[in-house]
């Protein structure tokens, strides 16, 4: 299906149904109801200076609004000098918007050229430029502002890749690259905002690896304790990196962080007053309570299983199994769980055929399979011979 224009719609319409407006009287309704329907769609979404020509349907799954640029001033993007001065020149710019009704929305706006007056201007006098629209997006940029919020937005709910084929049902054509550019662009702002901010009171620090295991990809992540606000991720974890980013934060009077000492160094060169993190204490007494139990423990433990005894013993120095006799079954069993590389399972059984000390005798022609399975693992000799 071709493009079908808005404009010839509607003069059909007024042409057939007004015996009063003929001619320049249509053309001046034609324009006066496309602006209004601009303002209506698009109020507050636009600039001002933008008028609305037409509207093109293209296919099925796209709306093309064609705009004119009626400024008459523009600022010069390098002295910032404001001009009026503007060539017989113009340019083309199409901007993609949020969709309607799952249809692929482009705003295409004619804008105007303009030569910078100032004799002093790094480019040059009469350097030419094209008028720009921050209002609804940024310079060089193919997608409004409003449009790369979204798409922020549902990106970092999953992939890049799988963001670009969801977006692409509702009518929104972006690609994996731009989506990619568009996240690095909006991090690096929010990063410049953090950067600046002279209200962080408290600064925690803690060290990560992007990668598990290697420190080569250490990078340290900075903190706002007061509103637990990630502010900066840098790479390295040395006090010269921690350094630099306290330099930034003059107003820090406190900092948390670990038991790293590049961290204790930056703090103490800076005078800044150290608090260890809830973490890392806890860790602390975590650490000091099991070394403390390894010494008072005994090395087996033994548990009491109805007439027998579970003994839990530590399998990477489990001696072998000592030769048990049918005289020492009519005693306490003892049986022991071991090694540590046997499945939930047979341990489940292990500990089932506990019953066996109950009645040995009765029950040991029967089960004498599984004692020969269950202690061949730990002593390479049968427990008992057929």
């Amino acid at each position: 299906m071709g493009s079908q224009l808005l404009s010839k719609h509607l003069r059909a319409f007024m042409e057939e149904h007004s015996a009063t407006t003929h001619g320049e009287g249509v053309d001046k309704l034609l324009a006066g109801t496309m602006n209004v329907l601009g303002q209506f769609f698009y109020a507050l979404q636009v600039p001002a200076c933008w008028k609305l020509i037409d509207i093109e349907k293209q296919g099925d799954d796209q709306w093309v609004f064609h705009w004119v640029s009626t400024s008459t001033e523009a600022i010069c993007p390098d002295c910032q000098t404001v001009t009026s001065k503007q060539p017989k020149l113009y340019f083309l710019r199409t901007i993609q918007d949020i969709p309607l009704a799952e249809r692929t929305v482009h705003h295409q706006i004619r804008g105007n050229r303009y030569a910078c007056i100032n004799p002093q201007c790094a480019a040059g006098k009469g350097f030419s430029f094209v008028e720009q629209y921050p209002e609804i997006a940024d310079r060089r940029s193919r997608l409004s502002h409003r449009l790369t919020e979204f798409v922020i937005r549902v990106a970092l709910d999953g992939s890049c890749n799988q963001t670009s084929k969801s977006l692409r049902t509702i009518g929104i054509r972006v690609s994996r690259d731009s989506i990619i550019r568009a996240l690095k662009k909006k991090g690096a702002h929010i990063v410049k905002e953090n950067l600046e901010r002279d209200d962080v009171v408290v600064l925690s620090m803690d060290d990560i690896n992007l990668r598990k295991g290697q420190s080569s990809t250490a990078c340290t992540v900075f903190i706002d304790a007061e509103t637990h606000r990630v502010l900066v991720i840098v790479q390295g974890a040395s006090s010269d990196v921690t350094g630099k980013v306290l330099d930034q934060y003059s107003s820090v009077e406190k900092v948390c962080r670990d038991r790293a000492c590049a961290y204790a160094k930056a703090s103490n060169e800076r005078n800044l007053e150290q608090i260890a993190d809830r973490f890392h204490l806890v860790q602390n007494i975590h650490s000091a309570v099991k070394e403390a139990l390894s010494f008072a423990l005994p090395r087996d433990v033994f548990i009491r299983e109805g007439e027998g005894w579970l003994r839990m013993a530590n399998s990477a120095k489990e001696e072998p199994a000592p030769e048990i006799t049918k005289d020492s079954l009519q005693e306490d069993a003892l049986a022991f769980i071991g090694p540590a590389s046997l499945s939930p399972e047979d341990i489940e059984r292990r500990i089932d055929w506990l019953s066996l000390a109950n009645d040995p005798l009765q029950n040991i022609g029967k089960h004498w399979q599984f004692w020969n399975s269950t202690f061949a693992v730990t002593n390479s000799q049968p427990l008992l011979e057929k």
